[in-house]
């Protein structure tokens, strides 16, 4: 080779199984300027302490990295990058996340680099950067601004040109001097030309980068039709004859841009929930250093440090208990509303919340090693991977597109045939009419839509491919109650037990619950509270304890109730969760919270 441009290029060209090139080109191809490939600005990404804040190693060797990709506009996007990257060598497995631009490669850093894979997704045209959550937000923004001020040219010009169109189509009608309709076409042509090179834009980009690669997808066709129609009505007003058609030229534009711009955001608008756990969590944590508490950043905890969570707080870190007793909200990770009681020797979690005492605990792990962090890789991966009607739908667009172009250019021909003057127009109807965007944007925008509702109703999915097997279900299986109750609880039985009536019962009962940061306590807040309680003492993982006109009451569970009542009842059932009354050494009563 002469130098580095053409050693890369060679490189990309057989590496893309490209080789017939050789055999067909007439000429000698020019010597690049510069590598195209960009791979020396990439190197840095080699580095391993950059590289490990996007990427991991697991046990095999095998290396993982997060890309954020700029300039993936639909599923086309995502097929090429990932069969583009399947033929490289060394690399097992690429996903891209559309909904995130997402691209998570794994790769044998034996016969791969990332600098190496960054210059390759340069190659095609897109703009690879390492993954983070603040830096997708930051290119979410900008593609949503770009498309939106695409989106609104292409409107404004709709409207100027159809304004111009409705003028001709009534001149055609009613008749209008020739030198009107040729100043109406001259106003029409810059405006309708400005819509499709500044908003058709990423059509006829698209469109070449999979030419490129050997691909039909959807915007070849629209490409295609938007050009074609485009260029003979440029030819009509130049030549004056024939008709022009700008105004269904940008109309095209506009409908088609507004689809994307609504699928986009489609897609986009629960996809940073999952994306970042980690921002849920406190971003200063109480440490022990050299005998005192400190506040220091969470991100400088490490594992066997001392901790204090306080009631009420977040836990910043996985974390075994040295001291102390309380219960934790962990509904995040099991979907139970009421909180597991722990005490010293238990495991707490990130993202859970303490809600009852203070507790020190030691850090057993980094975050990316804790437990949230697996559920966050978990919905990750649910978003990465791509289902297999998506699949289909990917590999029936590409032969879908050759048959219509097929089918194009025999109604072009059998019509020139029967009329010469109408061929060319009757072709471009066929194309533009049979163009797959239902196929192309319909399947994905349905399932993303459907994966972020039952999000935003607290179902993670975890492989859009069960909302295809859902269908076909006959029977559901639940392995707990937790998974399907909405946490808010309720007041659903009160057995009175001696000579206090059901108000009275509650009253007293609220009173008490005003004192407790329990989820059960919730039940209570709307019912009137009775009042004349002192010296109130709340026993972590039990109850209340109170007095009132000198008598001791309490609140809590049974055990807690028969310390001082011993013939407290118990419970009915095992079924729902039972909450007991007793004052002296008598037994009130007892409700049963409903969830």
């Amino acid at each position: 080779m002469c130098c580095h441009g053409c050693r890369a290029v060679a490189s990309l060209i057989a590496g893309s199984g490209l080789d017939q090139f050789y055999q067909q080109r007439t000429n000698y191809s020019e010597r690049p300027a510069a590598d195209p490939a960009n791979t020396e600005q990439y190197r840095v990404y080699d580095d391993p302490l950059l590289a490990a804040t996007f990427s991991t190693v697991d046990d095999a060797g095998l290396v993982t990295a997060s890309l954020l990709l700029g300039g993936v506009t639909c599923a086309a996007c995502t097929w090429l990058i990932e069969h583009s990257l399947a033929k490289t060598p060394g690399v097992t497995r690429a996903l891209v996340n559309l909904q995130q631009s997402r691209l998570d490669v794994c790769f044998d850093p034996g016969q791969q680099t990332l600098s190496r894979i960054f210059s390759h997704i340069d190659s095609l045209g897109y703009r690879p950067r390492p993954f983070h959550s603040d830096a997708a937000r930051q290119q979410a923004q900008a593609d949503y601004r770009m498309d939106l001020r695409r989106l609104a040219v292409a409107g404004i010009g709709m409207m100027q040109v159809g304004m111009f169109a409705i003028a001709l189509h009534a001149g055609d009608i009613q008749g209008i001097e020739p030198q009107y309709q040729a100043l109406l076409r001259w106003v029409s042509l810059p405006v309708a030309g400005f819509v499709v090179l500044y908003s058709a834009r990423p059509f006829f980009a698209s469109a070449w980068r999979h030419l490129r690669r050997g691909s039909l997808v959807t915007d070849v066709s629209v490409s295609l039709g938007i050009g074609l129609a485009f260029v003979a009505s440029a030819w009509a007003t130049v030549s004056g004859t024939g008709e022009v058609y700008f105004d269904s030229v940008v109309m095209f534009t506009f409908l088609l841009l507004l689809a994307r711009f609504l699928e986009r955001r489609a897609r986009e608008r629960l996809q940073f929930i999952w994306s970042d756990a980690e921002n849920s969590l406190p971003s200063a944590a109480t440490v022990r250093r050299a005998g005192q508490w400190c506040t220091e950043p969470r991100r400088q905890l490490q594992p066997k440090d001392t901790i204090l969570i306080k009631a009420g707080d977040a836990v910043p870190v996985d974390a075994r208990i040295l001291k102390g007793r309380s219960a934790v909200q962990e509904e995040a990770f099991n979907g139970e509303h009421l909180p597991r009681n722990v005490t010293t020797g238990d495991t707490v979690y990130a993202g859970t919340v303490n809600v009852e005492a203070a507790l020190e605990a030691t850090v057993l792990v980094d975050y990316r090693d804790s437990r949230l962090a697996a559920l966050q890789r978990s919905v990750e991966v649910a978003q990465t991977s791509k289902p297999k009607l998506a699949q289909l739908a990917d590999r029936i667009a590409s032969r879908f597109i050759a048959f219509i172009l097929l089918v194009s250019a025999t109604t072009a021909l059998v019509w020139w045939q029967i009329d010469p003057a109408k061929a060319f127009w009757i072709a471009l109807s066929v194309m533009v009419i049979s163009c797959p965007c239902a196929l192309a944007l319909a399947t994905p925008a349905a399932l993303t839509n459907a994966a972020n509702a039952l999000r935003s109703h607290g179902v993670i999915v975890r492989t859009e491919n069960a909302l295809d097997s859902v269908s076909r279900c006959t029977h559901l299986l639940f392995d707990k109650t937790g998974t399907l109750t909405e946490g808010a609880l309720a007041i659903a039985t009160v057995r009175p037990l001696g000579n206090l009536k059901q108000g009275e019962l509650l009253a007293l009962a609220a009173a008490l619950q005003r004192y407790s940061t329990h989820p059960v306590a919730r039940a209570f807040t709307d019912i009137e509270a009775a009042s004349g309680y002192e010296q109130i003492t709340y026993h972590i993982s039990a109850g209340l304890e109170a007095r009132r006109d000198g008598i001791r009451y309490r609140m809590g569970s049974e055990s807690f109730c028969r310390e001082l009542a011993p013939e407290f009842p118990r419970s009915p059932d095992n079924q729902h969760y039972w909450t007991g009354l007793c004052r002296g050494g008598r037994t009130v009563g007892m409700d049963r919270p409903e969830r």
